[in-house]
């Protein structure tokens, strides 16, 4: 395989729905394959071209999927785009992926969208559509931007697209179809190819923080049931009395956990992205595009864990106890009695459940993790001009 780096797009679809020719469309000529004529790996072809509207391309066409060997061809194309964008070289991932659908059929089955939906779903990547054989009349037009809504309503993806192609000039005895298609898919396959990387890498890094944050929750959830369990509670009273931070030292220690956790995956997702950002600058520029983005990740804001301790406490069981406490002394000796320990370690307890749900409550949700990275890095990519 060259060394020269290419931005690797992939299409996908049935046999006979137009692959090849798009590819030679998009072009504008035939292409070789790379390997002396053979594919390149199991199931699918590779083209390369040095300069399509200042980019250059890697296209990986795979083999139609067939409804007798459906399965096989499908665990394929699984495997290979998993193997390839679970790569540590961002140079190797599928950046951009079109399914291939045959416009003049009026329908996509359900094994299709099914597929689709499986796909994107293992790679955390929308994959976008492409309906070939359309055409540039009131009818087609019409059944065009139907069978569009319809994929589009199944998928249920906001971020899709849906192109609308003619490869080759066909004729009818009524009319003749030119070419088209081509030009609106160069105009935005710069912006759709970062969009499509901005997601995925999005979605990665949202997963690993959020899975990071949630497993330092547990160390010190832990840590508060341990202390519940065996907590010298007159101890626990007088410290309060004398104003003394409940939990602090638990809260730090979450806090520099996962402050920890956040500046080890900064760094390791920052020299992910830099190699993409500066491949696409070396082109984009050309183009009138331009990235400038190398940190998206400072995005949890500032009051993230930021607990007011004392209301939580003072709304808790055992806080309560506390103001019945400051207003009566009398009741000091009736805790010093068995049952009233008992009765103030399940208080505690009801306490530090209290806490740990008001943690949970803090805790960002991955969507909202994926979102805030992704138009971060949105945010970074605009026309300089």
């Amino acid at each position: 395989m060259s060394e020269k780096r290419y931005a690797n797009i992939m299409l996908l679809g049935r046999t006979g729905v137009g692959k090849s020719s798009f590819i030679n469309y998009l072009i504008g000529k035939e292409v070789s394959r790379v390997g002396t004529g053979m594919p390149v790996t199991q199931g699918f072809d590779v083209y390369q071209y040095d300069n399509i509207s200042g980019i250059p391309l890697q296209i990986f066409d795979s083999k139609g999927l067939e409804v007798m060997d459906y399965e096989r061809i499908k665990k394929d194309i699984f495997d290979f785009v998993g193997k390839r964008c679970g790569s540590e070289d961002v140079h190797e991932w599928i950046h951009s992926i079109f399914y291939c659908v045959n416009a003049g059929g009026s329908r996509i089955e359900p094994e299709e969208i099914e597929f689709i939906k499986k796909l994107s779903g293992k790679i955390s990547q929308t994959l976008h559509i492409i309906l070939t054989h359309c055409k540039k009349d009131a009818d087609g037009e019409r059944k065009s931007k139907e069978l569009a809504d319809c994929i589009s309503s199944q998928l249920n993806d906001r971020d899709i697209k849906v192109y609308f192609v003619n490869s080759v000039r066909t004729e009818t005895r009524v009319a003749e179809f030119e070419p088209f298609g081509r030009e609106e898919i160069l105009d935005q396959i710069f912006e759709l190819l970062w969009s499509d990387i901005a997601h995925k890498v999005a979605a990665s890094y949202a997963k690993e923080l959020h899975r990071g944050i949630q497993e330092s929750c547990r160390k010190i959830f832990y840590a508060f049931d341990d202390i519940s369990g065996s907590v010298n509670v007159i101890s626990l009273l007088s410290d309060y009395m004398s104003d003394s931070d409940f939990g602090v030292e638990q809260m730090e220690r979450l806090e520099n956990d996962i402050e920890q956790l956040e500046g080890e995956l900064k760094e390791k997702y920052q020299a992910q992205i830099r190699p993409l950002v500066d491949f696409c600058n070396g082109y984009g520029r050309s183009m009138g595009y331009e990235i400038e983005i190398y940190d998206p990740f400072d995005f949890i804001s500032d009051d993230f864990l930021d607990i007011d301790f004392d209301e939580v406490f003072s709304r808790s069981k055992i806080g309560r106890l506390m103001d019945d406490l400051e207003e009566n002394e009398n009741l000091w000796g009736i805790i010093k009695g068995i049952g009233g320990i008992l009765t103030i370690k399940s208080k505690v307890k009801d306490l530090f459940s209290h806490l740990k749900n008001e943690i949970r409550k803090h805790i960002p949700r991955v969507e909202k993790i994926e979102e805030d990275v992704y138009l971060a890095f949105m945010d970074g990519f605009h026309n300089p001009y």
